[in-house]
């Protein structure tokens, strides 16, 4: 699935022509062993944090043995501080590094430098600086005739669209990607681009072909080792089968899920399938098992800080139990998930929710609730889903 570090390394080694053969040889393998050491420090610093200076000294002295280690650092320094949270330090160091190659703007560096700085943003939920890095990103790997990754930033573009509503430009970014990893022999990023493409069909009407490719990521996935993969094949095909009403069998492939994810501690992408297990047992109407998911959920977004997840537990929580006729709860929960919302929130949205809340400081005792916001609910979810899967297949541009 993951594009390699050394990868790159051999392209920029490609113009290399000062050194004889057997030379150039040997500074090869030196080379190839140095990344890997530099990407090793970096992701055991990210595991071990009391360990994480010494490390990074580790990595920034490695890079000083060639100017050709430069990017591999750089690289992964900006990735080392967008998954430990510093997102404005990612930020301006990445920039600082794109700032750089301003005589030489399609350098092949620049791709993987424009697709981590979209993954920053992403993080920020700056979507349309996201847009431009990934552009960017496509860009310089056209130009240089990689149209396999060109393939996969075009994946994460569909996946902004589809945090902005914009569905048909999500199923049409998706669409070109699936043209070109169908036949790039990467079975771990198709069934990736599969999933994708799937959650955008349920939102555009097609949702035989959303089945259909939910049902071919699922087939894929069990002939390929990425767990990452693995796990979304289960996640889409749930929610596929959830779009057709069928409520028990999407329960068993998000529960597959959610399985194959903790054997690996995968547990913050896990997020939005433990979400969507929640939405398919309300719609079971056993509510009383989905508020046992819902408060344990609740626990689990708290310690990753994500208020998406968090938002929409505690809506799902309060029309569990407006269901269960405790609407004391239910109005506890949903006034919660209000507080979530105000950031970020369209105006459609807010007067939703405000006329919910009407609802209840009137009718406290009324235990019907919620049925007009299914449709943003759906929504919702999906988005959650989608801004994790963007950052997965970003850092698979990004480093293996």
């Amino acid at each position: 699935m993951f594009l390699s570090i050394l990868g790159l390394i051999f392209s920029l080694l490609s113009s290399c022509t000062t050194i004889d053969e057997k030379e150039e040889s040997t500074a090869l393998r030196s080379i190839e062993e140095d990344s890997l050491s530099i990407v090793n420090h970096y992701s055991l610093a990210l595991r071990q944090s009391d360990l994480a200076d010494s490390l990074l000294q580790l990595a920034v002295e490695l890079s000083k043995r060639d100017e050709r280690l430069k990017i591999v650092y750089q690289i992964n320094h900006g990735r080392y501080l967008m998954l430990g949270g510093k997102l404005d330090d990612a930020s301006i160091f990445v920039q600082s590094t794109i700032d750089d190659y301003q005589k030489d703007t399609l350098n092949i560096n620049l791709a993987q430098l424009h697709n981590l700085m979209a993954a920053v943003h992403a993080y920020l939920r700056n979507q349309e600086p996201s847009v431009f890095h990934f552009k960017e990103a496509i860009k310089v790997y056209e130009h240089h005739g990689d149209e396999r990754n060109a393939a996969v930033v075009r994946l994460n573009l569909a996946n902004i669209f589809f945090g902005r509503l914009g569905y048909e430009s999500a199923y049409k970014y998706s669409s070109r990607a699936y043209e070109i990893l169908s036949v790039a022999e990467d079975s771990a990023m198709l069934t990736l681009c599969l999933a994708v493409l799937s959650a955008a069909e349920n939102k555009i009407g097609k949702e035989e072909e959303a089945l259909g490719h939910a049902k071919e990521a699922l087939r894929l996935s069990k002939g390929v080792k990425d767990l990452q993969a693995k796990v979304f094949a289960n996640y889409a095909m749930g929610e596929a089968l959830l779009r057709s009403k069928e409520t028990s069998e999407a329960i068993e492939y998000f529960n597959i899920a959610i399985e194959l994810g903790e054997a690996q501690e995968m547990n913050q992408w896990l997020l939005p399938v433990h979400a969507a297990l929640i939405k398919a047992h309300i719609e079971k109407e056993d509510y009383t098992k989905a508020l046992a998911i819902g408060k344990k959920l609740l626990q689990q977004a708290r310690l990753f800080n994500n208020k998406d997840i968090l938002y929409n537990v505690n809506k799902n929580i309060s029309t569990a139990y407006a269901n269960l006729n405790n609407s004391d709860s239910a109005y506890y929960y949903l006034h919660k998930a209000k507080q979530l919302f105000k950031e970020g929130v369209t105006e459609s949205n807010e007067r939703v929710i405000q006329e919910m809340i009407a609802k209840y400081e009137t009718e406290r005792k009324n235990n019907i609730i919620l049925s007009q916001e299914n449709k943003l609910m759906n929504h919702r979810t999906w988005l959650i889903g989608i801004l994790i899967l963007t950052i997965i297949l970003c850092l698979g541009t990004i480093a293996s």
